[in-house]
């Protein structure tokens, strides 16, 4: 992956070109973004063209053709180190040595030149997981690295580390890319159909990493109608129906973790059980796995009542993102009030909101079900 092919980031593209160019790059970056949205994507394209003796011009960019670049092309370079959670945690462990542990990954390199490329790069995914030791543990060599280190941070907000790390960092935030502009780079890309690559794009949020999945996988593609069938059950629903979509719903969210890139087998216990608040303490893995489902599903049915809500207010031919059930819809629409599916969509933006704060899910989307049915 080269710096001309990261898609959707041109500023930051363009700001770390320019800095490379005039060699003046810093010696610790913090790309902030939410998941998906191609963080790692353009920390492993800094390091191939920081890393490249023979870089292009105009614009600046690896080479793509030396020792390094096909080693980094490969994943396989030996001076740019990819650090990940150990589990849940980034631990002290992992970038130094400590008894019946593996080697650490900068104790017996840090010290060292790069003798494949210009840079030794160590880049660290999900830096909101270093623990206190791990991370006061990096301050002196963040502050002070070797002119020829560039470590690489990445989490989703500078809010989620330490000040004391952030300080030492320069940030560079990434932004969702347009639902328009990402459509059309997944319709290109993936051979989608142009709805369904609008579809895609909306459902990801603008994040090309979770998009890109999303369309190299058609059955969470027949999983994402499956929810929007079960949910256009909802408005005449009765109460005890409810309870069983509701049920549906959290299935489905299950069934959709591959999307996530989360391969835990314990994440459709996490939201479709019960389970007690120790039990998830225990567990805090399973129960984000299950949260970001049930998220992830939340949001689909607001683009889904949004629709039905614009064809409520706009008439049949208002915009909408399921352009495939436009007929369906605009029936739908026409039979409940503007407030009914306003007071549903507030709702369900209420819902998304508890999520985060750490309701209790089974019982989150049964009510939720019930309040949809209602209106």
């Amino acid at each position: 992956m080269s710096l001309g092919e990261v898609f959707g980031h041109e500023p930051a593209v363009r700001m770390l070109r320019q800095s490379l160019a005039e060699q003046r790059l810093v010696g610790a970056y913090l790309f902030t973004g939410p998941p998906g949205v191609g963080k790692t994507t353009l920390a492993l394209a800094l390091a191939a063209a920081a890393a490249c003796p023979n870089p292009r011009d105009d614009p600046f960019d690896a080479c793509g053709a030396c020792a390094s670049c096909r080693a980094a092309a490969s994943g396989q370079h030996p001076e740019i180190t990819l650090i990940q959670p150990a589990g849940d945690l980034t631990q002290i462990w992992q970038f130094w040595d400590r008894d019946q542990k593996p080697a650490g990954a900068l104790q017996h390199t840090l010290q060292y030149s790069p003798v494949i490329g210009c840079k030794r790069v160590y880049i660290i995914e999900r830096a909101e997981t270093l623990t206190l030791a791990a991370a006061n543990s990096l301050l002196k060599a963040l502050e002070e690295p070797p002119p020829y280190v560039l470590f690489v941070l990445l989490a989703p907000s500078p809010a989620r580390l330490l000040p004391t790390v952030v300080s030492r960092c320069q940030v560079v935030r990434l932004l969702p890319v347009p639902v328009e502009t990402l459509g059309a780079w997944i319709e290109a890309k993936a051979q989608l159909d142009h709805n369904m690559a609008l579809k895609v794009a909306e459902f990801a949020e603008g994040c090309p990493g979770h998009a890109f999945r999303l369309a190299g996988d058609s059955r969470l593609r027949q999983e994402m109608d499956r929810i929007l069938d079960i949910a256009m059950q909802l408005p005449t629903a009765t109460p005890l129906s409810c309870l069983r979509l509701g049920d549906d719903l959290r299935k489905a969210a299950a069934a959709i973790q591959g999307m996530l890139g989360l391969e835990t087998e314990t994440g459709t216990e996490s939201i479709t059980d019960s389970s007690s608040p120790e039990d998830s303490a225990q567990e805090p893995a399973r129960e984000r796995a299950g949260r970001r489902q049930i998220a992830i599903v939340i949001e689909l049915l607001a683009g889904l009542y949004g629709d039905l809500l614009s064809l409520n207010v706009g008439g049949p031919a208002a915009r909408i993102l399921h352009v495939d059930r436009r007929s369906q819809l605009a029936e739908m629409a026409a039979r409940r009030s503007t407030d009914y599916w306003l007071t549903s969509l507030e709702a369900l933006l209420e819902a998304r909101r508890r999520v985060d704060q750490n309701a209790n899910l089974p019982l989150l989307v049964d009510g939720l079900a019930m309040r949809l049915a209602v209106g």
